[in-house]
């Protein structure tokens, strides 16, 4: 088994994420999680707006 990717976390996204509902923190932690193992999550999807740069972003549905 190879080792996860690191994980690094920028400015106040860890506390931004652990103010959100638990399902929301189950959703994206998965996600993460997933992409350290080198894999890609059904909720992520190609950031728009950045061109070929292969950006993803996590998407939840949280109105807030």
């Amino acid at each position: 088994m190879r080792e996860a990717r690191r994980l690094v976390w920028l400015g106040a996204t860890l506390n931004d994420l652990r103010g959100m509902p638990d399902e929301v923190q189950d959703t994206i932690g998965y996600a993460l999680q997933i992409a350290q193992d080198g894999g890609t999550a059904p909720s992520v999807k190609p950031l728009k707006g950045f061109g070929g740069a292969n950006v993803l972003e996590v998407i939840e549905n949280y109105d807030r």
